[in-house]
This record gives C-alpha cells, sequence and structure tokens, in this order.
C-alpha cells in the first residue's frame, strides 16, 4: 500500500504504520512536524529519502543538510586539473567551463565526493546544470542561461543549482550573525 497524506496539519498522518517514507519539499515541512512523520516508521528500521530545494539554511531541509555528509559532484578538469564543484563560476556560453582556465568540462570526469565529514545523513546536490538533459540539448543549456538573465539571484541559486540564498528571505542571515558574535560563541 502506499498512503499519500498532507503534512499540513500532522493529525493526518498519526496511526499509519510504515516502512518506507519519502518526503518531497521538505523545505516547506515544519521540523516539528517532521518528527510526528517519521514516528510513522517507529515499528521498522527507517528508510527515508527527503526531497526538495533548501531555499534557505533556515528551513527543515537546510538543518537536515548541516547534518548530512553533503555530497557533491566534483568534476576534474582534463586541462588544469582542478575539481569544480558546480556553481556560478562554471557556467559558460555552451556549456560547464573550469571555474579556474575556463575550459570545458566533461561531466562524466566527475564522481561524488562528500563535501562534510558528518554521517548521520547522505545528501547529493543535483544542480540542473549536472543533469544530462541539460547537458546533451543547446536548447535545454540556452534554457538555463535565459534564467540567469530572467531569474533572481536567489531564485536561480535555488532553482537552478540547488543551493541555499539565505538572503532570498531573511535580511539577517546566520552568517551575518556569527560575525557580530565572539568565537567563544560561535
Amino acid at each position: 500500500r502506499i498512503y499519500f497524506r498532507s503534512a499540513f496539519r500532522t493529525d493526518t498522518i498519526r496511526g499509519i504504520t510504515a516502512r518506507k517514507l519519502n518526503i518531497d519539499e521538505i523545505q516547506d515541512v515544519l521540523t516539528d512536524s517532521l518528527y510526528v512523520i517519521e514516528e510513522t516508521q517507529a515499528h521498522y528500521d527507517p528508510y527515508r529519502v527527503y526531497s526538495g530545494t533548501p531555499k534557505t539554511w533556515n528551513n527543515t531541509l537546510g538543518r537536515l543538510l548541516r547534518k548530512s555528509d553533503r555530497r557533491e559532484w566534483a568534476i576534474k578538469c582534463n586541462h588544469c586539473n582542478k575539481y569544480n564543484i558546480t556553481g556560478m563560476a562554471n557556467i559558460g556560453k555552451k556549456g560547464l567551463i573550469c571555474a579556474k582556465c575556463k575550459k570545458y568540462l566533461n561531466p562524466l570526469n566527475g564522481k561524488w565526493v562528500k563535501t562534510q565529514n558528518k554521517n548521520l545523513l547522505r545528501s547529493f546536490r543535483i544542480p540542473q546544470i549536472i543533469t544530462p538533459w541539460v547537458l546533451s540539448s543547446e536548447l535545454k543549456w540556452n534554457e538555463v542561461l535565459n534564467k540567469l538573465e530572467r531569474y533572481t539571484i536567489a531564485q536561480f541559486y535555488n532553482e537552478v543549482l540547488a543551493l541555499p540564498y539565505s538572503e532570498s528571505d531573511c535580511p539577517v542571515t546566520e552568517e551575518i550573525l556569527r560575525s557580530c558574535c565572539d568565537e567563544v560563541y560561535t
């Protein structure tokens, strides 16, 4: 059986027993609701898949990412040997480019690398610019370039690069607060 439930009011999820739990758009699920939802697996060894866009570091997915190993697709440049974790600096006119030497990258020269040494959760960032359907289509790559022109920086980070952008809904970010603190408290 497959149950589909909204997590808006967690009472609709109570009483269900689940072997597998898949939550999409988890960034919009309240952290307190997540604990109730996870209780559906109290009888089993949990198998959980969370997916979504982190938007900021201050939502549920952002918090989960801080507890994860944060795997990134690192692409080695054939020209200068730099490993590139894709971002704005890798967007060229016709495809992915090396952030260092600006020559085109072969995404097949990539591998998943952990960027944090936390083993509580495995996470994979999959930005649009590394997907086969974008990389193999001039039309799709041009759509990415068009989004770069049309979207706000926060929208582009979230929707295309699959990256949080703290300033998108939070005028005072965690980074700003930490910079104002004494090191003893950070």
